[in-house]
This record gives structure tokens, C-alpha cells and sequence, in this order.
């Protein structure tokens, strides 16, 4: 088995495309994407949605087009993906309070269904606009099946 040869710049790519540390940071995030778009049934991309469900954006968007995720479902689990809102249907930023409930949603959820693996992207930190240590102080209040993963862009505060 041979290894194929990686981009210098990034470390990841074969297509030796990255000149700049913008072009790396890109070539990052299309190799991720790459990498849940492999990913087997029993997988639950977990994401960031308003509860009009109107996933026309980042993770939620990436969601109805490879995850199942049903356009006008705005929480919960819909194909292979689960919405946990971080916006009302006006699209108005919920309150932490808010999104927290939702989350204590989520967290019974997984317990009820141990046999699936939920990918958990960032939610509430992109178009919701909040800080990761703000949902992550939520998520430390609560206990955590083993089948919940945490995608490593939670490290990057």
C-alpha cells in the first residue's frame, strides 16, 4: 500500500493547491466535509438550525444536502441529522437560555438512542454569532453519552 503525498502548505490535501494560509484554512474545511460526507448511517450530524427550519446556510445547509436534514423541520432529528436551534423562526437569535432547553433536548435524546453516533459541529457559534465558551458552559452541565463526539472545531477558541 502506498501513502499518496500531501500538500506542503496544509498537511492534508493530494491536490497541492494551498499557496496562502487562507487557502489551507479552505482546503481544512473541504477535507472535513469530505470526511462526514463518508460517514456510515448509524452517524447524526448534529448542527446549529432555527426553528422555522430553513437550512440555507453553513452546517445547516450541509445538513439538508448530505445528512437528510428536512427544510421546515427546525428541531430535532430529521434523516441523519439533528437541529438543536440557536434561532427563532423570524431567524432572531435565541437567548442562551433558550438555546439551552434545546440542548437538554438533545442530551435525553442520546441517551434514548445509544446505538447512533452523534457528530457534534460548533452550533450556536457561526451565523447565532456566540461564543464557543458560552455553549460549551451549557454542555458542562450536563452528563454525555460515550456516543457523542465532539468535531475538534470545538478546540479552536
Amino acid at each position: 500500500m502506498s501513502i499518496e503525498p500531501t500538500c506542503d502548505y496544509c498537511h492534508q490535501c493530494t491536490k497541492f493547491r494551498c499557496k496562502s494560509a487562507e487557502d489551507a484554512e479552505k482546503c481544512a474545511e473541504e477535507t472535513r466535509m469530505e470526511v462526514f460526507k463518508n460517514i456510515r448511517h448509524k452517524h447524526i450530524f448534529v448542527f446549529g438550525s432555527n426553528l422555522g427550519g430553513r437550512h440555507g446556510k453553513g452546517a445547516a445547509l450541509f445538513a439538508r444536502d448530505n445528512y437528510g436534514a428536512v427544510y421546515g423541520e427546525g428541531a430535532g432529528r430529521t434523516g441523519n441529522a439533528y437541529g438543536i436551534p440557536t434561532k427563532d423562526v423570524n431567524l432572531k437569535i435565541l437567548s442562551l437560555d433558550m438555546i439551552e432547553t434545546h440542548v437538554k433536548v438533545f442530551n435525553m435524546y442520546t441517551f434514548d438512542h445509544p446505538n447512533l453516533i452523534f457528530l457534534v459541529t460548533p452550533f450556536g457559534t457561526g451565523l447565532a454569532g456566540y461564543n464557543k465558551l458560552d455553549i460549551i458552559a451549557i454542555m458542562q452541565k450536563l452528563v454525555w453519552t460515550r456516543n457523542v463526539l465532539f468535531t475538534k472545531e470545538w478546540m479552536n477558541l
